[in-house]
């Protein structure tokens, strides 16, 4: 863990992404301390709850960190296009714990008669923990948005953590509305308040587990399904290209696309020739191609039928002439 630590301190001075990351678990950090000395000296259980789901979080933000650092590694023998994907797996995880948070907040709040969070025994944990998760949402807000900037699958780490601390708010956000609510005799305010939070939260993490969900599947990658269909138009415009099949594209990370085609060519072609060409048709927008190359006698092939078939045409034809006479 000390190794772990020291590494991403590190690193984290030139990558502003592990620097946000690094931010955001030592501010918690603060907070989770805040909540263990004042449960352990006034006995709360309620506290010490508390504090489970802010450790959680803690290690949530632990392996965002390593997965973000590690996905920084070159290629080697045993993964020969690198450890991008962890960084879609690392957001994939945390839309997953917010889709979870989303979930428990709905049913408990329902369930419960009391606040899921207490806001009178602890009226300045509440507002650390409060002030801690809105400082992070707008330290954070430049990978909220689902726009230009998220069409990059490296921002979807950050999303994620985003999602987590968002959860928090709405948590922490909910539980001081129904208390200020209950005192004025409105407790249907309760059920509303929490699963209003939980479907928000639960909505906005379903884009960011669909998407991590179809990289990870590697399904054919949205943002380039037009111009890799135009490419492949263009491939049976090559000489000497039949036709192709067996093709598969996908993404590995960062914008980093990979494909595997199989192209059949008349035997008299050149391959190295039509190798090139196929491959400079893909390359701006495939990162890695690999192109599989058969030759068949096409013109032999197409011939014999035809020929065959008018012989046997004809055969019948005079055939039946002759069972007319």
């Amino acid at each position: 863990m000390h190794t772990i630590s020291k590494i991403i301190t590190l690193n984290s001075q030139n990558d502003q992404q592990l620097r946000s990351i690094v931010l955001s678990f030592y501010l918690l950090l603060i907070v989770s301390l805040q909540n263990l000395v004042y449960g352990c000296i006034h006995k709360d259980s309620q506290i010490l709850l508390d504090l489970c789901f802010l450790v959680f979080h803690l290690i949530v933000l632990v392996s965002s960190a390593y997965f973000h650092y590690s996905s920084k590694q070159g290629s080697s023998t045993e993964f020969s296009f690198g450890l991008g994907r962890l960084i879609v797996i690392s957001g994939f995880i945390n839309g997953v714990v917010s889709l979870f948070k989303a979930f428990h907040i709905s049913t408990t709040g329902i369930q419960s008669f009391h606040p899921i969070i207490s806001a009178t025994s602890k009226p300045f944990l509440i507002s650390t923990r409060l002030g801690v998760d809105i400082f992070l949402l707008f330290h954070l807000r430049g990978y909220a948005r689902l726009g230009s900037i998220f069409n990059e699958n490296k921002y979807v780490n950050l999303h994620g953590i985003f999602l987590v601390f968002f959860g928090d708010f709405l948590l922490v956000s909910a539980s001081i509305l129904v208390y200020f609510f209950s005192k004025t005799g409105i407790n249907f305010i309760r059920p509303f308040c929490y699963l209003c939070s939980g479907i928000c939260l639960g909505v906005y993490s379903l884009p960011l587990i669909k998407r991590t969900s179809l990289i990870l599947l590697q399904t054919t990658p949205a943002p380039v399904s037009e111009k890799i269909k135009s490419c492949l138009s263009q491939v049976l415009n090559v000489e000497g290209v039949v036709e192709y099949n067996t093709e598969r594209f996908w993404s590995i990370n960062d914008g980093v696309y990979i494909g595997s085609l199989r192209i059949i060519i008349r035997n008299q072609s050149l391959e190295e020739q039509i190798l090139d060409e196929v491959k400079q048709i893909f390359r701006p927008i495939i990162s890695h191609l690999t192109v599989e190359i058969e030759k068949r006698k096409i013109e032999q092939q197409s011939i014999y039928p035809q020929l065959k078939n008018y012989i046997s045409n004809e055969q019948n034809s005079i055939f039946n002439e002759k069972k007319i006479d």
